[in-house]
């Protein structure tokens, strides 16, 4: 028997395990799944739970009450890719909004990183639990817009597994793009003086106001299309054009690549994933940079106080 440094398989499982335990332990401390248990805080967790049915289910309501006659509309006029293009301009926006506060709370002023960071794991794996959070919290929030979105399209439309198939693999991917758009939107805070417990409070309250305000402009747009199917139906005969230029590539061709068929579902998919595979690797130079500068910064603060 051979003893000596650990093999590279060994040492992978080891810096996998280490992953998966800092992931679940983040999405239990940022989500308050840790505190289940406890007695306290029990009447502020049930209104919490309250408040979160009871927006969701006016979300999905209101979503489909405006969405289904537009899939219609768009069924009929031959263009279904219209409908997919407000699918996907939906599940963007809550996307952006979650990836730019949680890049701001998880990495730029994250509080628990003096605490990882003397944990007996490499820092690596700390980095990449902080990705996997912010992007599982994005893709959260995309799913709950694009599967209903996907679900009504596909009843509609008579689409099977394989437009399923699509649109599971378009809504893993398109979190990433946003997630770029927040951290380059976001880097240039933690650079401002001062301005850690600022954007620090401001990231922790600003995600929980999502879907509350995007509840307020779809009841806005219920109230305003009235009798519903018949006036979103003239609104998408007329000015359907308006609706297309307000999806710009890539995502138009994520739209695309769920609608389309053929070669043309092909091609958008193949740029699709491009694009994706660029934005990955700007969002991760930036959220390593932002990540390193974040433990340099702690650990030189946490040193300056043992030494007063």
């Amino acid at each position: 028997m051979c003893y000596g440094s650990p093999t590279l398989g060994g040492r992978q499982v080891r810096l996998m395990r280490d992953f998966l335990t800092l992931y679940f332990a983040v999405i239990c401390g940022r989500m308050g799944l840790d505190g289940v248990s406890n007695g306290g805080g029990r009447f502020k967790k049930a209104v919490t739970a309250v408040l979160i049915v009871v927006f969701g289910a006016f979300f999905f309501a209101s979503f489909l009450w405006l969405f289904i006659p537009l899939v219609r509309a768009s069924h009929d006029m031959e263009y279904p890719a219209l409908a997919m293009d407000v699918a996907v301009m939906f599940s963007v926006i809550p996307c952006f909004w979650f990836g730019f506060f949680g890049i701001l709370r998880n990495v730029c002023f994250a509080g628990d990183i003096v605490l990882l960071a003397y944990l007996p794991v490499r820092r690596i794996c700390i980095f990449r639990s902080k990705v996997a959070f912010v992007y599982t919290c994005c893709l959260l929030s995309c799913a709950a817009v694009f599967v209903p979105a996907l679900a009504a399209y596909s009843l509609i439309s008579g689409g099977g597994i394989y437009l399923w198939l699509r649109g599971i693999g378009v809504m893993l991917a398109l979190p990433v793009i946003p997630m770029t758009a927040g951290a380059v939107l976001g880097a240039p805070l933690a650079f401002l003086p001062g301005s850690g417990r600022f954007f620090s409070a401001a990231s922790k309250n600003g995600a929980k106001l999502v879907i509350p305000v995007i509840d307020v402009v779809l009841g806005i747009l219920c109230v305003v299309s009235g009798s519903g199917a018949e006036k979103i139906i003239s609104f998408v005969a007329s000015d359907w054009a308006l609706l297309k230029s307000l999806s710009i590539p890539p995502f138009s061709w994520a739209a695309i690549s769920v609608s389309g068929g053929g070669m043309s579902s092909v091609i958008t998919a193949l740029l699709l994933a491009a694009s994706v595979l660029i934005c990955w690797v700007v969002l991760l130079w930036i959220l390593r940079a932002l990540f390193v500068r974040r433990v340099s910064t702690a650990l030189s603060t946490v040193a300056d106080r043992a030494m007063r």
